[in-house]
Parts: structure tokens; C-alpha cells; sequence
């Protein structure tokens, strides 16, 4: 037997070895080709690791368990559309449960919830006791507005699926308090950042604790409804604030919150918002979230207008101010932005949300370095230290005013405070494990890297910058910011893959 010259060195002992064991050459190169995937997956090096796989399916046409191999791979690089052709192969060549969940999972991934759906229902008919099934189909009958159909199903997940609980204390937090806190009590967070099962973090579940424990029912509600729209849950947020205005029906802003819910439900909310106006026309809040319905059907004119008059009324209030400011830079007027975004801080200058507006004005949209756009990416470090969107302005701006010394520090301090994805380990058993979706990377930090890398490549360290720009490729491939990565090296003279 002849092994080619070029195999990698723990490639050609695994085939020795398969051999030794008494498996034929093609069932060890099959091995060997599988064990060096998944040494090039630790290593972060996924490209090789598909291609490794490709190998092995290459010996193999037919062979689920392989196409599995490269539908997790996929999965890990956010490539959602390759990660649906393989498990979509993998079911076909009979690898049942674990393919068609998976499956789900792409497409949840991808935001189909309902399609995500039909394939875990498809799944749990395979085997009607797997808790995580019960899970992933109770959470996309959340997101789809089945809120009681939600309960039960979630329910079934306990007591293996210890994050029930949590999102059981989101589901029965309106209707029964008391049971919610019990489960919130008993919420056990994953350890993963941008873990995509459950839309709660920690300062999340002691906010939902202390609005639970809320003497006054309305207040509890509201509280609730406001908490439901920042985690991003406009079906929960429709229902609680339904029930507020059934509890307490001459509210306008009851009447309003439930009105900017069904319009991010894609609803006609203009019945509950003439009604709050009815209750209440000189009510600010009431203009300031009918203008944010309108500037989301790009009603820019009517929307400032909504938010003009908000303003008249709490003249004060520097959110009205920021609102201004977005609907003045989305159309296109920069000067009038400007002066929005500066109200607001002059408004807040505590608040460092404001400042950071403003610096995202300064540095994202006018790619400014002067001493204002850094001033203003200062004053948000200075009240909100632990913020990395801070930092990443003020190295940018640093970066366009020349000082690459200080852009590097500052943005590599951004990407220390990033929050960074951990991959889950592998499914075990059927493979319906609640693992993460996606990248092993936050959007957030694969912004940071690169940038980084084009102030390394604009000081002449290409090694430091291919580097980076070489690991958003791997990590990432079909973002926005792999593609200006292979941009950034295309114009230093590298073939990018």
C-alpha cells in the first residue's frame, strides 16, 4: 500500500491504525478523514474542516451520519442555507430524529418559526418523550402568538430542561404571577452567550422578579409589557397589555403600549392609538409611539411631526430629541440630526445611551475624528465603562483622525469586553440537545475584529491583520464582514478563499 505524500501525519496513523484494527484502507481513510474535520473544528479552521468532511463523503455518497458531520459545521458558521441541504440529505439517508431536528433548528435560526415547527412536531412524532423537542416546539408557539398551547408544551420539558422554567415564568407571568415567580425562582440560565432558546439574561430575570412581586395589578402589568417589548416579544407584550386595558380601560397609555405592540405584530394599530388619543389627546407618550409606527412604514414627515408635538408637551424628554434626530438622519438632512442628537445630551448628560448616539452619528455615518466625535465616545466610556460599542467608536474615531496607537488600544479594550460566543459541545445521545445556533462569534465582535485588522493592515502589519481577517472568514463566512474582509485583502494583494 502507497500513502501519498502531503497527508497530514496524524491523517496517515489513524489509517494505520483503522487498518490495524482490521478495517479496510477505505473505511480507515473514511476515519481518518473525519477525525482530521473534527481536529480542524477545534482549531477553529472550518473551511478545512468541510473540506476534510467532503472527503470522507466522497468515499461515502450515502452515509447520513457524515452528512450530519457537515450540516453541525455549517450550523457552527452561520451558513444556514448549506446547513438545511445537508440535514435535508441526512434525513433523507435515514438519520430520522437528529437530522429532522437539526433541520428545525436551521430554520429557526433563520427566523421561519412556523416551518421550524412542522419539523420538531415531525420529530417529536418520532419520539413524543424527548424534553427538548417539548421545548423548541413550546417556544415556537410563543413566538407565533399560541401562548396556551406554549404552556403545555414547555411544560412537558421539565424537569429535564432545566430553562423551562424560565421561559415558563415569561408565559404565566400575566395571567398567574405567583406561579411565574415560583418559576422564576427556579430559572437556571445557560452558560452560553447568545444562547438562542431563551430571550432572558440575567439583570433580565431580576427585572421580570421584581415587577412580579408589583402590589398593583396595572402596574404589574405594564411593567410586564414594557419588560416582553425590550426582550423582543411582541406576542406577550400584546396579550399583557390587552389585559391592561381590560383591567384599567380609561389608561391612554395602556391603550397606546398595546397599540406600538400589534404594529411591531405587523397589525393595523391605528384603533387602539385613536383611542388613547381620545382618553388623552395631549398625552406625549401617546405621539411618541404613533411616530414610531409611522417612521417603521416610512412615514418619515408624519412621524416627525408626531414627535415634534411630543416634544411640545414634554419639552424635557431627550428620548423625543434622539427620535428627531433618526427621523432628520434617515432623511438624509445631517445637520438637523446633529443638532437632535447634541439636545439630547445637553437634555441627559448622564444618560450615556444619548452620548453614545451621538457618537455613533459622529463615527458611523460621518466618519468623523475630530475632537467632538471623540469627546462624545469619551463622555459614554466615562458612564458606561463596561460598554464595548463605546470603546470601538472611540478607537474608530482615533482612526480617522490619524492615531492608529490609540485606535489599536481602544478597540482591542472593545473586543475584550465583547461578548464572545461559546459554541455548546456536541449533541449527545438523539442529538436534540439545546446547544447554540450559529456562529461561535457575536456579531458585535466580528464588527470589532475587523476594523481592528484595517487599522493593523493601515500601520503595515499584514500578519496581524490577515490573521483576524482570516478568522471572520473561518467563523463567519457569509457575513457582511467577511466579505469586507476579503475586500480589505484583496486590495493588500492576498487570494482570499
Amino acid at each position: 500500500m502507497r500513502i501519498r505524500i502531503g497527508l497530514p501525519l496524524k491523517m496517515v496513523i489513524a489509517i494505520l491504525m483503522a487498518i490495524t484494527l482490521g478495517s479496510g484502507y477505505k473505511e480507515g481513510l473514511i476515519t481518518a478523514w473525519l477525525r482530521l474535520s473534527a481536529l480542524h473544528e477545534g482549531s477553529n479552521e472550518y473551511s478545512l474542516a468541510v473540506k476534510a468532511c467532503e472527503n470522507a463523503l466522497a468515499l461515502a455518497p450515502y452515509a447520513s451520519p457524515l452528512y450530519m458531520r457537515l450540516g453541525e459545521i455549517y450550523l457552527k458558521q452561520g451558513r444556514y442555507d448549506l446547513a438545511e441541504g445537508a440535514f435535508a440529505l441526512a434525513f433523507r439517508y435515514n438519520s430520522g430524529l437528529t437530522a429532522v431536528t437539526k433541520w428545525g433548528d436551521v430554520l429557526f435560526a433563520r427566523g421561519e418559526v412556523e416551518e421550524a415547527l412542522e419539523k420538531w412536531r415531525k420529530a417529536l412524532r418520532l419520539n413524543p418523550a424527548d424534553a427538548g423537542l417539548h421545548y423548541r416546539v413550546g417556544l415556537a408557539l410563543m413566538r407565533i402568538g399560541r401562548l396556551e398551547d406554549a404552556i403545555v408544551e414547555v411544560e412537558r420539558a421539565l424537569p429535564e430542561i432545566p430553562q423551562a422554567h424560565c421561559l415558563l415564568a415569561l408565559l404565566k407571568a400575566p395571567q398567574s404571577p405567583d406561579a411565574a415567580l415560583a418559576h422564576a425562582e427556579r430559572c437556571e440560565l445557560p452558560a452560553w452567550k447568545g444562547w438562542p432558546w431563551l430571550p432572558l439574561e440575567v439583570q433580565d430575570l431580576k427585572e421580570l422578579e421584581e415587577i412580579l412581586t408589583e402590589p398593583s395589578e396595572t402596574a404589574r402589568l405594564m411593567g410586564l409589557g414594557g419588560l416582553y417589548l425590550r426582550l423582543g416579544e411582541p406576542h406577550l407584550a400584546e396579550r399583557t397589555f390587552l389585559k391592561a386595558t381590560v383591567q384599567t380601560p380609561g389608561s391612554p397609555e395602556a391603550q397606546a403600549y398595546l397599540g406600538y405592540a400589534r404594529s411591531l405584530l405587523g397589525k393595523d394599530p391605528e384603533p387602539e392609538f385613536a383611542r388613547a388619543l381620545r382618553l388623552k389627546y395631549t398625552l406625549p407618550l401617546t405621539h411618541y409611539l404613533w411616530g414610531l409606527h409611522l417612521k417603521s412604514r416610512g412615514k418619515l414627515e408624519a412621524a416627525a411631526q408626531e414627535f415634534a408635538y411630543a416634544l411640545s408637551q414634554d419639552p424635557e424628554n431627550p428620548a423625543y430629541c434622539a427620535a428627531l434626530a433618526d427621523v432628520a438622519l434617515m432623511r438624509g438632512d445631517y445637520r438637523e440630526a446633529e443638532r437632535w442628537y447634541r439636545k439630547a445630551t445637553d437634555l441627559a448628560p448622564d444618560e450615556p445611551g444619548f452620548w453614545l448616539l451621538l457618537a455613533q452619528f459622529y463615527v458611523d455615518v460621518l466618519l468623523r475624528g475630530d475632537q467632538e466625535a471623540i469627546g462624545a465616545a469619551q463622555e459614554a466610556i466615562n458612564l458606561a465603562p463596561d460598554n464595548p460599542k463605546a470603546y470601538e467608536l472611540l478607537g474608530r474615531a482615533y482612526y480617522y483622525s490619524g492615531r492608529s496607537d490609540l485606535a489599536l488600544h481602544y478597540l482591542q479594550k472593545s473586543l475584550q469586553l465583547a461578548p464572545v460566543w461559546a459554541c455548546g459541545p456536541e449533541p449527545e445521545g438523539e442529538g436534540t440537545a439545546l446547544t447554540p445556533i450559529g456562529p461561535c462569534l457575536s456579531p458585535e465582535a466580528l464588527r470589532i475584529m475587523y476594523y481592528l485588522g484595517t487599522v493593523y493592515a493601515s500601520r503595515g502589519e499584514r500578519e496581524a491583520a490577515l490573521e483576524l481577517f482570516h478568522r471572520i472568514q473561518e467563523l463567519a463566512p457569509d457575513s457582511q464582514w467577511a466579505e469586507k474582509a476579503r475586500g480589505v485583502e484583496r486590495h493588500l494583494g492576498v487570494n482570499t478563499f
